[in-house]
C-alpha cells in the first residue's frame, strides 16, 4: 500500500460509482499505484428533493446526498527470484 484516495460524488449528478471510474484511475496512476482496495463507502448529507421552507408558499431545494469512497492505493511488486538452497538437488539434471 502506497497511499489513499478519497472520492466524494453525488452519484446522480457526477456519473455513478467511484469504483471503476476513469477519474479514480487517473488519481491512482498519478500516485504511482496500480490498483485500489475499497476501504470504506459512506453517505453524507440528506437526500435530494424539495422541502417546504415555511408553512407559506416558499419552497427550497434540499442538498443532495454525497457518497464518500475511501480507497487504498496499491503498487504491485515485481516477483523476486526463488531462492534455492545450495544443497538442493538439481531438478534440471538428467
Amino acid at each position: 500500500m502506497i497511499g489513499m484516495v478519497q472520492d466524494r460524488r453525488d452519484e446522480a449528478w457526477d456519473g455513478g460509482n467511484a469504483i471503476g471510474s476513469p477519474s479514480i484511475a487517473k488519481k491512482v496512476r498519478a500516485a504511482g499505484g496500480d490498483a485500489v482496495i475499497m476501504q470504506a463507502q459512506n453517505e453524507a448529507g440528506s437526500s435530494g428533493g424539495y422541502g417546504s421552507a415555511t408553512g407559506t408558499f416558499g419552497f427550497m431545494a434540499m442538498g443532495g446526498s454525497k457518497t464518500i469512497t475511501t480507497m487504498l492505493v496499491v503498487k504491485y511488486l515485481q516477483s523476486a527470484p526463488t531462492l534455492v538452497p545450495a544443497d538442493a538437488p538439481d531438478v534440471n539434471a538428467k
